[in-house]
């Protein structure tokens, strides 16, 4: 294949209780487009992240791309060119990193003539990822469900009616490595049964359109409070934002805030910022949908 679009929709991890194996997608895009041109490889950024992301093969777009090459013994284009148009923040905990891994491997084995399969695809993804609870809703959309048996990539999708998220964003550098820095090696088990009981609750609520079970189920007691500790002013609005009805949650490994809720966006997208505010950081809001739809190849 000579050229083509990728499109990649933002995703948001964890849930609360479902630590590295809930994920859902939003309807906020990153598209990819590819062609070969008479010039040397590279990409082209608009966009979320322009100024500081790469424009050459250390891109982790570029990078995953000559991943799909190395794994079938194929040279790397020399003229490949890129266009990147970025909607999904960077180091937001909303899996722009999950989407450029994705788009590259997608790109990689558009061009190869589609020599992966879908679980492949996933698997794939999965291991220059590390984890896959942003990975598969990005790929298959929906509130998805992601485990191991025998080292094998399980993956559960749940089809859920349209909810309204407001996300804020504080103006914090948090990457996904230096959050996990921060959890601790060993976990009690009143921990551990706590967050057991609310991942059926939180996947039960989602697909009822059930707000009062999810705001019962989207609670953590194994991530998030050591990862709010890094995030001035987060377990401030997070508190706020479940007072004023909303059921709320670090999203993926922050520093973002996600929080669900049937009405008064405004207010609580307001309540939120102020907490940030006092804390001295900026920060900025989303109002996203959630969707049913993961990636596209156009």
């Amino acid at each position: 294949m000579e050229k083509g679009i990728i499109r990649i929709p933002a995703t948001t991890a964890n849930l609360g209780p479902g630590f590295d194996v809930l994920g859902l997608s939003l309807d906020l895009w990153n598209e990819i487009s590819f062609e070969f041109k008479d010039t040397p490889s590279r990409i082209k950024v608009s966009g979320e992240g322009s100024e500081i992301l790469p424009t050459t093969e250390y891109n982790l777009i570029m990078r995953s791309i000559k991943k799909v090459y190395d794994h079938f013994d194929q040279p790397w284009p020399t003229k490949l060119f890129l266009q990147s148009k970025n909607k999904i923040p960077i180091f937001s905990g909303l899996g722009s990193s999950a989407a450029a891994v994705l788009a590259g491997v997608l790109i990689g084995n558009q061009i190869l003539e589609n020599p992966l399969r879908e679980d492949e695809i996933l698997d794939f993804c999965t291991r220059i990822e590390g984890h896959p609870d942003n990975i598969v809703p990005a790929f298959l959309g929906g509130l998805v469900l992601s485990t191991y048996e025998n080292n094998k990539l399980l993956t559960f999708k749940y089809s859920i009616p349209d909810w309204k998220t407001i996300i804020i964003l504080p103006d914090v550098r948090l990457s996904t490595i230096e959050s996990r820095k921060a959890l601790p090696t060993q976990i009690p088990y009143a921990s551990t049964i706590f967050n057991l009981g609310r991942i059926p609750l939180v996947i039960d609520a989602l697909r009822n359109n059930d707000l009062e079970k999810l705001r019962i189920g989207m609670k953590d007691r194994i991530h998030e409070n050591f990862r709010l500790a890094l995030i001035p002013g987060a377990k401030e609005a997070l508190s706020k934002a479940r007072k004023m009805g909303a059921a709320a949650a670090l999203s993926g490994a922050g520093p973002s805030i996600i929080a669900f809720a049937k009405d008064n966006f405004e207010d609580i997208q307001k309540v939120m910022q102020e907490e940030f505010s006092s804390k001295g950081l900026s920060s900025r809001s989303f109002l996203l949908s959630t969707i049913n739809s993961g990636a596209e190849i156009i």
